[in-house]
């Protein structure tokens, strides 16, 4: 699908959304049921074939070199189909949080769970990215059977206050929240799990050819079509996240992400590398002096250990909140 195609489709499809929200989650839900009736219908249909031919071998108790073939030519193609399917996905990384190491985080994760009627998290990963994340990992591929993580940045919990960090926290838990959020969270998966099935197929040569004429069509075609309610999704997120911590906080935390993220990753992290090249050892406890970037006054308690005295400068937060501002939305 071209890009003009795809933006004409949103733009269709998101006026279709505003109007009948109800009938466009219909839509969308027969259509991801389509992808798994293909899938089903193609193995039905292989299965069935070799039925066939192993009856037809049993009434006449014999087998000739056609038969043998058919067989063989069927029993690879269902075997590629299964193949094909078993779609990877990679783990979540992080460092494992627990309630001896992060009471207060989980105890707020808690909270927000039981107030959004979302299901529980099978594992809490501390990583090094300005983000926060739910992940939902399938363990049977494109079947579910999900494993629950989210993922918290150690940069933004610095970051943020703990308020205005649990409001990124309630926005991440809104995707996984009870009712419209469930169905959301179900077709994000699909679409990332047909997309991934998609990439997979590329690779798979000649055994992945009876999916892969399909799905080059199809794949597109749903990221496209569910395009407008996942970002229906993301507002919805915004809305609960606003009212569960309060419309000003959560807004000041959405704020501060461009003017801090813009910091860490274009000035921090820069510094860092430079004095690695600069010096023979590595700068000490980065994380540390990153806190006391954020907070001055945490720099006494930090054991003065590799601190680095830079701050961020008022007159660069607001250029960075400025120039995301100015950011036109697209479809990206």
């Amino acid at each position: 699908m071209k890009r003009e195609e795809f933006e004409s489709l949103v733009r269709n499809l998101e006026g279709v959304a505003a109007k009948d929200p109800a009938g466009y989650r219909l839509r969308i839900g027969l259509l991801a049921s389509v992808g798994y009736g293909f899938v089903l219908l193609l193995l039905v249909g292989l299965i069935g074939l070799i039925g066939v031919v192993v009856g037809l071998i049993v009434l006449t108790r014999r087998i000739n070199a056609a038969e043998a073939k058919i067989l063989l030519f069927l029993g690879i193609g269902a075997f590629a189909v299964l193949r094909s399917l078993w779609v990877k996905f990679e783990k979540p990384e992080g460092i494992p949080l627990s309630r001896e190491n992060a009471l207060p985080l989980l105890q707020s994760v808690d909270r927000l769970t039981d107030a959004l009627e979302a299901p529980r998290f099978h594992h809490v990963l501390l990583t090094h990215d300005f983000n926060a994340a739910v992940v939902q990992h399938p363990r049977l591929g494109i079947f579910g059977w999900q494993v629950n993580y989210l993922l918290v940045g150690l940069p933004l919990m610095q970051a943020l206050s703990p308020e205005q960090f649990e409001g990124v926290l309630a926005h991440e838990l809104g995707h996984l929240r009870g009712g419209h959020g469930r169905f959301g969270g179900w077709i994000y998966r699909v679409n990332a799990t047909w997309m991934q099935l998609l990439e997979q197929l590329g690779q798979e040569g000649v055994t992945g050819a009876l999916l892969r004429g399909f799905f080059k069509w199809y794949a597109p075609f749903f990221h496209a079509y569910s395009f407008a309610l996942r970002r229906q999704d993301e507002y919805e997120a915004d809305s609960i996240a606003a009212r569960l911590v309060g419309s000003e906080r959560y807004a000041d935390a959405l704020c501060l992400l461009p003017a801090h993220g813009h910091f860490v990753e274009n000035t921090y992290w820069k510094g860092i590398f430079e004095k690695h090249r600069q010096q023979p050892d590595p700068v000490e406890a980065p994380y540390t002096s990153l806190l006391s970037a954020f907070r001055p006054q945490a720099k006494e308690g930090a054991g003065g250990v590799g601190l680095i005295a830079e701050v961020l400068p008022k007159e660069d937060a607001a250029k960075a909140l400025e120039e995301a501002l100015r950011d036109e939305t697209g479809f990206a």
